[in-house]
């Protein structure tokens, strides 16, 4: 039986679980399609061998504390671990070249199929994905925007989702034309569309993330 490390985790599991059931708009626990290849969810389907091959997952992005234990359908090297707690304090940034480069590896190939967690789906592993999406051209508002439209609980903390504006400001700077060709049609994006063809399209084709030494949390 798992054992959680902190009481506080049962209580915003707890208090996440009743918002959950009280609100028709918000999912938690399954694989939330976010583009037609990345996928959000929470720990106990990134455990889910089962539902790993149903949905096709060829990569797994993991960010938690813990070791998740994913299943071996998925090779050593299609998995990534960042060993970070969720709290505002905690250096995000540092870890944010490394999974955009992760995830843009992975989705050169169009079968591939990258599956991004956390414990619950919300803070770390969200954060992660919309970080990857400002290096295609969204600013840091219109990622979370986008990726809470595709999975209601989506909910960055405080210091994560200022560390998502400095860096989603790299790209601004480095590719602003692009950046508002993208903005006007990521409204006409919609899921089963060529999402991923299109955010291919809106990719950086000289602009190279930022080297940073990465810490041990």
């Amino acid at each position: 039986m798992l054992a959680f490390p902190s009481p506080r985790w049962r209580t915003a599991f707890g208090a996440t679980s009743l918002a959950a059931n009280n609100d028709p708009g918000l999912k938690l626990g399954k694989a939330s399609l976010i583009t037609p290849n990345i996928f959000l969810s929470d720990y106990y389907t990134a455990r889910d061998e089962k539902e790993l091959v149903k949905l096709g997952i060829t990569h797994v992005v993991s960010v938690l504390e813990h070791d998740p234990h994913i299943p071996r359908c998925i090779p050593v090297t299609n998995k990534l671990r960042i060993q970070i707690t969720d709290r505002p304090d905690v250096d995000i940034l540092v870890h944010l070249d490394r999974t955009t480069d992760f995830l843009r590896l992975a989705l050169e190939e169009p079968t591939n199929k990258v599956l991004v967690h956390c414990f619950q789906g919300i803070s770390r592993s969200a954060t992660v994905v919309c970080a990857y999406l400002t290096s295609t051209g969204m600013t840091a508002k219109e990622a979370v925007k986008f990726v809470k439209s595709k999975r209601g609980i989506v909910r960055p903390n405080t210091g994560f989702t200022r560390q998502l504006e400095i860096y989603a400001k790299r790209y601004e700077v480095s590719q602003p034309r692009r950046e508002s060709r993208f903005t006007r049609n990521i409204r006409k994006l919609k899921i089963g569309d060529g999402v991923s063809a299109r955010i291919r399209r809106f990719k950086a084709k000289g602009a190279e993330p930022v080297e940073v030494q990465e810490e041990d949390k």
